[in-house]
Formats: structure tokens, sequence, C-alpha cells
């Protein structure tokens, strides 16, 4: 939140469950409502004003403009500029495969955490996501996942959201989701 102001409900629970880890997730929710036209988060109302950060989705293997800047700018700056919501996009196969992702993809100047201290090479994909969902909960931002592709390199796909003849079944789909909630949800 700018200077001297509250983050918004929602943003404000998000900050607190990031902190206390994901074991406090089962604990404390936010109740999403809507009516007449507002939207509240626990009763409280507020607005959403966000933007789509893309890259994680595709070949770069996360956000674009980490080779420019580090993520805590990036949602320093949303966050300055009244933003608090971010939808960040990925697929399916870098989940489920969940290597280390491409170290041209980001600078290790402005992003060290994105490299694994104990291996020194770059973190896996579902770590890079927990990094980026951090960071947003760090500057009171709302981060909604959402799959952009089934695989880094298959755009347009064949318009479901699966392709068995690209070796993304139904099953691994699902899986693939189940693992992104227990990583970032707990």
């Amino acid at each position: 939140a700018a200077a001297g102001t509250m983050p918004c409900p929602p943003c404000a629970l998000l900050l607190l469950l990031i902190r206390l880890g994901p074991s406090s997730m089962q604990d404390l929710s936010i109740d999403f409502r809507s009516g007449d036209g507002q939207i509240s988060a626990n009763g409280v109302p507020f607005s959403i004003k966000g933007v789509n950060w893309f890259g994680a989705e595709g070949e770069n293997g996360t956000v674009e403009g980490l080779t420019h800047g580090s993520l805590d700018r990036f949602f320093e700056f949303l966050s300055t500029h009244n933003f608090n919501a971010v939808r960040i996009l990925f697929n399916h196969r870098s989940v489920r495969e969940n290597r280390p992702i491409p170290a041209r993809s980001f600078s290790a100047l402005h992003n060290p955490s994105l490299y694994d201290a104990m291996s020194g090479k770059p973190v896996e994909y579902l770590r890079m996501l927990v990094l980026l969902v951090e960071a947003a909960a760090r500057r009171n931002v709302l981060v909604l996942i959402a799959c952009g592709r089934l695989a880094a390199d298959y755009w347009p796909g064949s318009g479901l959201w699966y392709d068995d003849s690209k070796g993304i079944s139904e099953e691994s789909v699902l899986a693939s989701w189940s693992e992104v909630a227990s990583t970032l949800c707990g």
C-alpha cells in the first residue's frame, strides 16, 4: 500500500498468511462477496486494480523483465501506483516437470533469490512461483494464478484444457492444478 494507507483487506490477510506459513492458510480464509456493484473481503468493500504479468507460461520460464529489475522492484512499482492485484500465468508441463528455470530469464544481480543457495543453480519452476507470491505479499498485492498454456512451446493449442496427443492428459492437468494449489496454499 502507498505510504500512510492501509492495504486492501484481502491483501493484508494474504500478507499475514504468507508470514505465518502454509499451515496457517487452513485456519484463515478470505470471504469474498459481491453485491450492489461492489466487492468485499471479510465484509470490507474494496476495489481491484490489477495487471497481467506474462512470461512464466512461455519458454522464458519466469515473468518477463527480471533481467532488468528485481521482483521486489516490480511489486513496489505496482503498489506505489495503487495496483493491488496481478495475474501470473503458468503452463501445466512446467509445473509437472518442475525443472530449474532458465538462467537466461533473470538477472542474478537483481534476483539472487531465484538461485538455490545450496546448488548454485536456478530454482525450480514451482519455487519461482512461490517467490513471486511472497514478493507480491510483501507489497500487499493479490495474485491470481492462471494457466496460460498446456506447455511452454504449445500455443495456441487445440482449444481444449488438455491434449492427449501432446502428452498432457486430463489427469495430468488435474494433478498440475493440485500441485499448484498445494504449493501455494499449503
